[in-house]
């Protein structure tokens, strides 16, 4: 086994993240890499077992509850161990994921660092902060167009969330646009 190593990719929705996850993984393949793919049961948008971007391509991920069962999973045959959608899973997920690039595995982890709010997403940040390489994507804001690094949540109405809902809502277009720090908005009141 080689030197193990975590890397991870991040940014706001519809900024390529599982474009690049994807990418990742097949340039590994094309290596003759043995790679193991999860994401969080919850994420559902593309399929049960399957990891998909916002621009169609997809990949058989198994789905897990905890990220625990990543470490359970993994076998000494693996090379490369593969979690989208991170910010989804336990914050025991940055302690699991370090311990596999201890351990000798190249660790790929991608999610979003930021809450709709605007603040850190947990274990994201965490992963941030021991992660060997980070590489931090940004998207193109929906209002201006400029470089967007914030997730914006709109409710039905096409109004702004408000600040006290619940952090996690899976969605896609139809609820999240990408924003730049000047358009992003919050409901307070």
């Amino acid at each position: 086994m080689t030197q193990g190593r975590l890397e991870l990719i991040t940014g706001p929705m519809f900024s390529g993240k599982t474009s690049e996850v994807i990418r990742r993984v097949q340039r590994a393949q094309v290596a003759d890499k043995n790679v193991r793919c999860f994401k969080p049961v919850i994420e559902q948008r593309f399929g049960e077992e399957v990891l998909g971007s916002h621009d169609g391509h997809k990949i058989k991920a198994e789905a897990i509850n905890e990220s625990i069962e990543i470490v359970r999973e993994v076998t000494k045959d693996t090379d490369v161990v593969v979690v989208d959608e991170v910010n989804f899973l336990d914050g025991r997920a940055i302690g699991n994921l370090q311990s596999l690039a201890n351990e000798g595995y190249r660790v790929i982890a991608s999610g979003t660092e930021q809450t709709f709010r605007g603040t850190p997403f947990h274990p994201v940040d965490g992963l941030m902060a021991v992660a060997d390489e980070v590489d931090k994507l940004q998207a193109v804001c929906q209002v201006c167009g400029d470089d967007a690094s914030m997730n914006q949540r709109l409710n039905r109405d096409g109004e702004p969330a408000h600040v006290e809902e619940d952090t996690i809502k899976i969605g896609k277009q139809d609820i999240y646009e990408a924003r730049c720090r000047h358009c992003h908005e919050v409901r307070t009141k």
